[in-house]
């Protein structure tokens, strides 16, 4: 009886990945179905949410050890999120050179303001405590060769919040480069 238990959890998490959550650190890490074909990651702590959601990415989900992949059918760019004790990493993985004008995510806070400051963008609590922040993001290619040349900014449209990466089309079409490239938008917390 106690095996078919595990065994139901077990095939639980493999068939509900969104279910997953991440519960040793002072942020819970959630991955959640939106809807049939839309996925955010949900960062948490009491009544203090952030939420990531990509704009252009209609996803498929993998979900192996604290990994999810998220692959996009329709374009050579997938999504991989890797979960830390302390922190979450967004690599859009690009397959093949392409122009990217921007990869936008778009942001949805609860109780946290935000400020984009010289090195990061930082998300605030009331009492002014920064409580989650994104690095700078970088790229990286399969060559092992890394760069910052790719920028990203807060943008307000109306009252929804949007974070955009801006990859350096010159590094990118580089005949030196080696793909497939990663995107990295490191999040802390």
């Amino acid at each position: 009886m106690v095996k078919k238990i595990l065994l139901f959890v077990l095939l639980f998490f493999i068939i509900f990945p969104e279910a997953f959550a991440k519960t040793n650190a002072p942020f819970q890490v959630e991955l959640l179905q939106n809807g049939k074909a839309s996925r955010s990651l949900r960062l948490s702590n009491g009544d203090l949410t952030m939420e990531l959601q990509p704009v252009e990415v209609k996803p498929t989900v993998n979900f192996p050890n604290r990994m999810l992949v998220i692959r996009n059918k329709s374009n050579p760019i997938d999504l991989e999120y890797v979960v830390g004790n302390h922190s979450v990493k967004e690599n859009v993985n690009i397959e093949e050179y392409q122009k990217i004008e921007r990869i936008t995510f778009e942001v949805k806070l609860k109780n946290l303001t935000c400020k984009q400051e010289k090195d990061k963008i930082g998300f605030y609590d009331k009492q002014g405590k920064r409580r989650v922040y994104i690095n700078r993001p970088y790229m990286k290619d399969m060559g092992d060769v890394n760069t910052d040349a790719v920028t990203y900014n807060l943008r307000k449209v109306g009252n929804q919040l949007f974070v955009d990466l801006v990859p350096l089309d010159d590094w990118l079409k580089d005949r030196s480069r080696v793909f497939s490239v990663q995107v990295v938008l490191p999040v802390g917390f």
